[in-house]
């Protein structure tokens, strides 16, 4: 079982007794009921209302499973693995959490910005034969990052880019080829949101 299986596992038991304790408070009942992994969801839908697919495929045939559903919700940004149109057919509408991994992808993309720049495979490999000397790659302190898209996600990473001492440029995804451009030649980095 991989770490990041046991902590997305982790995360949504949370949200799922979160999710009872409000329902509670209403008057209201929630079966949290979770599919082993490659199990068919299917079977456990007939008598769900509301369903919170996570990273679970949800097309026709779990819509058709699930005749009383009148909610898929998913407690993630994106709506990947969920036949919309499906849904729509069936009046079910389909909802997610936007901005829920802001800072974790703001994190990871500064986490790959770093190994980048500070070359981390050789810095590693220096380090462990003990080659102790200069520093391996370039700081990004006056460096310029270009962010495509300034969501959520973007304005995090220019928060955590600034703090660094970058200069921060940034375009709106569909902001257009001649912004993109400009952009990339200003850029020492890139990172696209």
């Amino acid at each position: 079982d991989a770490p990041q299986g046991r902590a997305l596992r982790h995360r949504l038991a949370d949200f799922a007794d979160r999710l009872k304790v409000a329902l509670r408070a209403k008057d209201l009942h929630a079966d949290v009921i979770q599919r082993a992994p490659g199990a068919p969801l299917a079977p456990l839908l007939a008598d769900a209302d509301v369903v919170l697919p996570s990273n679970a495929l949800f097309g026709a045939a779990e819509l058709d499973a699930a005749p009383r559903v009148r909610l898929l919700q998913q407690p993630a940004v994106g709506h990947e693995g969920i036949d919309k149109a499906a849904a729509r057919a069936r009046g079910v509408p389909v909802c997610n959490a936007p901005g829920t991994n802001a800072d974790a992808v703001a994190q990871l993309a500064l986490l790959l910005l770093l190994s980048l720049a500070r070359r981390l495979p050789i810095a590693q490999r220096r380090f462990r034969e003990a080659a102790f000397g200069g520093p391996v790659g370039v700081e990004l302190s006056g460096r310029t990052l270009g962010i495509v898209g300034r969501g959520r996600r973007g304005e995090r990473l220019a928060i955590a880019a600034e703090a660094l001492g970058m200069r921060v440029l940034s375009v709106r995804s569909k902001g257009g080829r001649p912004a993109l451009l400009s952009l990339l030649r200003a850029s020492d980095a890139v990172s696209l949101h």
